[in-house]
């Protein structure tokens, strides 16, 4: 419905998305592995994901150019100056849609722009430049982005499984989205965006392999993944984090303005969103 009143939000669906992101088919995307997990893990993002070092750019699911220009349209029609002034005094606010549709978007965006760096990264093994953008930048934007909104918040997910089963919910649906067994039998197989996990698990994992090659600690075997490494993040990060037993301390409100999360990074960001 926003889109029929809105000036520059209908060609964001007619060109960019449906058109574009959302016509994919088997001509413009490789077909998937028929391993399950091989498939799944292709087709999860790769900032959610165990570190490794990439040697080549992972298969695209979207047009990144697409997905920035509709970020950017979205964001514009959201969080414009009229737009907010109207939301201040009136019904006629941005709604509640158009917030969702631009932060979601704008977090398939910073999705391309992470991959762009990890291929940066694995060329240049230098801590500066791409390696700030995988071990801090983006990760970091991302969880702010996503603590703007209830339904992308860790701790919705976890009271709510308290709620239903008060002995073991909260451990079960921490370890779900995070190890999925004990030992990380399946790690990052249900792997959200959520803040803070974004943030203080998956960003802290890419912290640490950041720091691990830039002083030549990470092996890399020919798939790019070195396994002692990840013994130790398993150790160090992927445990403590899935074992954590301070449930109350995820947050369940919302926090910040989406459109000033947005503001930010836009600015932030502004010479890699336009090179994608």
């Amino acid at each position: 419905a926003y889109a029929r009143r809105r000036g520059s939000v209908p060609h964001v669906w007619q060109d960019e998305l449906r058109r574009g992101v959302y016509a994919a088919t088997s001509d413009t995307v490789p077909p998937l592995p028929r391993d399950a997990l091989a498939a799944i893990a292709r087709t999860k993002p790769l900032i959610g994901k165990r570190p490794l070092l990439l040697r080549a750019p992972p298969p695209p699911l979207r047009d990144a150019s697409l997905v920035a220009r509709a970020a950017r349209a979205l964001f514009d029609a959201a969080c414009s100056t009229a737009t907010l002034a109207a939301a201040a005094t009136t019904a006629a606010a941005p709604s509640a849609p158009l917030l969702h549709d631009a932060l979601t978007v704008n977090v398939a965006m910073l999705e391309h722009l992470f991959d762009n760096a990890a291929v940066q990264f694995a060329h240049t093994r230098d801590p500066r430049g791409a390696g700030v953008l995988l071990g801090t930048t983006l990760h970091a934007l991302l969880d702010e982005l996503l603590a703007t909104w209830r339904g992308t918040l860790l701790g919705t997910w976890v009271t709510a499984a308290r709620r239903a089963a008060p002995r073991r919910g909260a451990f079960n649906a921490i370890n779900q989205v995070t190890l999925w067994g004990p030992n990380g039998e399946i790690v990052d197989y249900a792997q959200k965006q959520w803040s803070p996990l974004v943030r203080d698990y998956q960003g802290a994992r890419w912290r640490a392999f950041v720091a691990a090659v830039a002083n030549g600690t990470y092996v890399a075997a020919d798939d790019g993944r070195d396994r002692r490494f990840e013994q130790r993040l398993f150790a160090t990060i992927e445990q403590p984090f899935s074992y954590n037993n301070n449930y109350t301390a995820f947050a369940t409100e919302p926090h910040n303005s989406t459109c000033a999360v947005l503001t930010t990074l836009h600015t932030t960001l502004r010479d890699e969103i336009a090179r994608l």
